[in-house]
């Protein structure tokens, strides 16, 4: 049963970690869309 406690651990430690660089690839990626919407509208403008 330790050993299965073990595994679980290591998979939530594994699974915890990456999800801070998909945070910072989200965040990206909504601040280029944020970026060609808003350079979109300042040329509309022009």
């Amino acid at each position: 049963m330790k050993q299965i406690e073990v595994r679980m651990h290591e998979q939530t430690a594994s699974i915890s970690n990456p999800p801070q660089t998909t945070v910072t690839e989200m965040t990206t990626s909504s601040e280029a869309s944020t970026n060609e919407s808003v350079s979109s509208e300042s040329s509309a403008e022009s």
